[in-house]
């Protein structure tokens, strides 16, 4: 038969662009179609001809007479269909025969076979071939599913019967499970495969997954390209593949090498294909789980290992080619792989303009991929955007190929989009990841990499880049946004209403909302499709639906986009906060927030017990609360950083004890003025501060700037500086202390210290924020007690210092340190009161 002449690729992104440069480095056309809002993306930019498809989104890729249409009106003499789409799709393969254009791929019968993976599984335990436990036929209602979930024991995995790509796969830990996540498994595999039958298989746990790459000719040969490891994934989606797997035992290898080989053969298999096991290596076995009749996301890393490419060699089988012919006959002809390959597949993780782009180059690294610069990728399909491919040196190890990955992710540039960048990196520099031993829970075990979320840019190489896409496209073109917006008009809620709100953007497969219907918080009332995966919406609160936007299934929708208004009837906002689990709300915490203020206040209400507060009262002076209160206007006090201080717990988890912040500040109104106000707490601690608070000191000085508001300082004590004499115990010699750092509430007697001092040092002056504050508003200090270290180089910085008479002094060190280090004995008023600072004219 020869080379075809002309491939209409059927297909998009990343995948139709691969099948296009292998055409045309076989000489073939190739015929790109899109759908309408494909027609911006790159691959239509890539081959020959295009043509445009006449529905929109996910449907115009699925619409195999439509393609049909096209390949005949453009000449085509074969079909590509990728992956994903059409490309298991046995009635397709057959439309595409009865109109005599080929399918590159398996014949229809063997996607028949494969895409019943209940039909696969019967297959392989004819040959002898290892399968998991589970049921043999799909599953036709909930109670069978839960009785076959009983015989295997749980966790199980419900799959969808048809199709593959981790589309449509639960699991289910209990027979109470199994009503929600059959129906969301079914509609999954519903929208993916246009099938929802579902089977099951008992959850093997912690496996490895690898899979055999095959290929097979029309004349019942047949050999593998080795094995990739596919362990690392999120949602079974695969994130990272290496070639070949590593660190696999010898014998079970060449098992399931030879297993694969015997089902392609049984299967009467032709073309390219992947045979996938998961292995349990502590039990050294392995159970055959599908078959995958298409080419693979990761056929690159094969690729790279065996200097075979994969997408030429399914043109030339698809052509009449044998493997002989090829120079592929047995598997002698087959060299080991040279080295090891890594595949990253790098994904949006949300929607956005991509206001910058490079990939990195170099020996060994290989980029295939549909981004450019002012690309906004559609929400609607799967999210890839590339696929970093880097190969070791020949015979290198799998850590070369790590390390060269790392390198090449440091030169990925993708700015204005959240992608995985730094979650692909999270990922290979786990030890498990290095030595090849991840296993398919790898995300589940660290659970942070799972939830990582997008991160901004880092690296010397990818900070220029974007630096320099700033310069050039200006500053607010690096949070360019896509211009999606629904077709309907804005829903508007009453006051005492909550919305529906989408979580992402998406495609709504499933809507429960009618008007005037009652439902309760957390029921699932909307499900959006994004990026392969079903999202349930639930009720926000309980209530009656007061009013929809208009959304009907099939949908697009944006993030944010209100769908419905939910108008609480009398009693649910009462009752659903009785039902929610206090764990899963702020209730604790706004509870122990609460406690925290209430003690902070009682230390200092009228007739508190409080050592400290009764001695300050002794000497006829006022608490640091009750001077704010007298400064400024009824109700108007807001303060900052009421819960500062140190707290202790007992073996529940309650607070026993409290010592608040010796600093009490925020701001308030003097005749209707605004105004920043602190004061110091001479009773908590002897004024003693730390980190914290003197970040809270320093933060109202900022405020006051940002407010262009007057700063008061209510100043008695160190006002952050602490006693040197009582915070450091005495030391017999240098370096010798008995010095231990406390913790929970301090109690009399117990200062807390680290080492040779507990006295907050801030790690600079300060003296540009002060020189700012003095420049811009007023700033008055009055003196309130013995005014001493940190506060007295307070008490100077401002326009305007007032000192009580009687009890106001002002000194830089104390009378202790001061007798210590001159030798002789003076009072606080003889060092620093009012008179001596007015006989020195300061």
């Amino acid at each position: 038969m020869g080379l075809h002449k002309r491939v209409l690729i059927a297909n998009r992104g990343e995948i139709a662009i691969r099948i296009a440069k292998a055409a045309k480095a076989l000489g073939m056309e190739s015929v790109a179609v899109h759908a309408s809002i494909d027609a911006m993306s790159l691959h239509t930019r890539m081959t020959t001809h295009v043509r445009p498809l006449s529905q929109d989104g996910v449907g115009a890729y699925l619409d195999g007479a439509a393609m049909i249409d096209v390949a005949k009106q453009m000449d085509c003499d074969c079909i590509h269909p990728g992956y994903g789409f059409l490309s298991e799709n046995a009635k397709f393969a057959e439309m595409c025969a009865a109109e005599g254009v080929v399918f590159v791929g398996p014949p229809a019968s063997a996607l028949t076979l494969f895409g019943n993976k209940v039909m696969a599984r019967s297959l392989a335990q004819s040959c002898n071939i290892p399968v998991v436990p589970g049921s043999s036929a799909t599953l036709s209602s909930v109670a069978e599913a839960q009785g076959i979930g009983e015989s295997v024991g749980y966790p199980v995995m419900l799959k969808a019967a048809a199709g593959g790509g981790g589309r449509g796969m639960r699991v289910v830990a209990s027979a109470e499970d199994f009503k929600e996540a059959l129906e969301r498994c079914r509609s999954e595999a519903m929208a993916a495969f246009g099938c929802d039958d579902v089977f099951m298989e008992k959850l093997i746990e912690r496996p490895r997954h690898i899979e055999v790459q095959i290929l097979a000719d029309a004349m019942g040969a047949a050999i593998h390209l080795y094995e990739r490891d596919c362990s690392v994934q999120i949602h079974n989606q695969k994130v990272v593949e290496i070639a070949p797997a590593a660190g696999l035992e010898e014998s079970l290898r060449q098992k399931m090498q030879d297993d694969a080989i015997k089902l392609a053969k049984a299967a009467s298999y032709v073309n390219a294909g992947t045979v996938e096991f998961l292995v349990s290596p502590e039990e050294g076995s392995y159970h055959f789980i599908e078959c995958n009749p298409r080419i693979q996301v990761e056929h690159t890393v094969t690729e790279q290992v065996t200097g075979i490419d994969l997408v030429a060699t399914q043109f030339q089988i698809a052509g009449g080619a044998s493997l002989e012919n090829l120079g592929l006959a047995d598997q002698t002809n087959i060299a080991a792989p040279r080295g090891y390959a890594i595949q990253a597949r790098i994904v949006a993780q949300g929607v956005g303009v991509i206001t910058g782009y490079k990939e990195p180059s170099g020996s060994g690294v290989r980029v295939d991929a549909c981004g450019y610069l002012g690309y906004a990728p559609p929400a609607q399909f799967d999210p890839l955007l590339a696929k970093l491919i880097c190969t070791s040196q020949i015979g290198g190890s799998l850590t070369d190929a790590v390390t060269r990955t790392l390198g090449a992710l440091d030169e990925f540039q993708i700015g204005g989009l959240p992608t995985n960048l730094a979650q692909i990196r999270a990922i290979l520099e786990q030890a498990e990841v290095c030595s090849g031993d991840a296993r398919t829970s790898f995300m589940t075990e660290h659970p942070d990499i799972s939830i990582m979320a997008a991160q901004p840019p880092s690296g010397d190489t990818v900070g220029f880049l974007e630096q320099q896409a700033t310069k050039l496209m200006g500053p607010g073109s690096r949070k360019a946004t896509v211009p999606l917006e629904s077709h309907l008009p804005p829903l508007e809620l009453s006051d005492s209403a909550s919305g529906v709100e989408c979580p992402m953007a998406g495609n709504v497969v499933k809507i429960a909302l009618v008007e005037r219907a009652r439902v309760k918080a957390g029921e699932t009332v909307l499900v959006i499709s994004a990026m392969k995966m079903e999202a349930a919406v639930p009720a926000p609160c309980s209530g009656t639906i007061t009013a929809l936007q208009g959304v009907r299934e099939g949908d697009d929708v944006i993030a944010g986009q209100i769908v419905a208004a939910i108008t609480p009837d009398t009693g649910d906002a009462e009752q659903d906060f009785v039902a929610r689990d206090p764990n899963e709300t702020w209730t604790l915490v706004l509870d122990e927030v609460k406690t925290l203020q209430r003690l902070a206040e009682e230390r200092l209400a009228p007739g508190s017990t409080d050592p400290g507060v009764v001695r300050q009262r002794s000497r006829g002076k006022l608490t640091c609360r009750e001077r704010i209160s007298l400064l400024l206007d009824d109700d108007t006090f807001q303060e900052v950083g009421s819960i500062a201080g140190f707290a202790t717990y007992n073996e529940e988890g309650g607070i026993e004890a409290f010592t608040p912040a010796n600093h009490v500040g925020g701001w308030g109104k003097i005749d209707d003025h605004t105004a920043i106000v602190c004061a110091d707490d001479f009773t908590s601690r002897g004024g003693h501060a730390d980190g914290a608070i003197g970040s809270k000191s320093r933060y109202l000085d900022q405020l006051s700037i940002e407010l262009q508001a007057p700063s008061i300082r209510l100043l008695d004590g160190s006002s952050g500086g602490g006693s040197v004499a009582t915070m450091v115990p005495q030391q017999q010699k240098v370096g010798e202390s008995d010095a231990q750092e406390s913790s929970g509430a301090i109690k009399a007697g117990r200062p807390r210290v680290t080492g040779g001092g507990g006295s907050f040092l801030p790690g600079h002056l300060g003296s540009e924020l002060y020189t700012e504050q003095l420049s811009t508003v007023p700033v008055v200090n009055v003196l309130l007690g013995s005014v001493v270290g940190i506060g007295a180089a307070k008490a100077v910085l401002g326009h305007f210092s007032v000192m009580v008479r009687d009890i106001a002094q002002l000194f830089v060190a104390g009378p202790p340190v001061v007798s210590h280090a001159m030798g002789y004995d003076i009072t606080k008023e003889e060092l620093g009161d009012w008179r001596i600072h007015c006989t020195n004219g300061s």
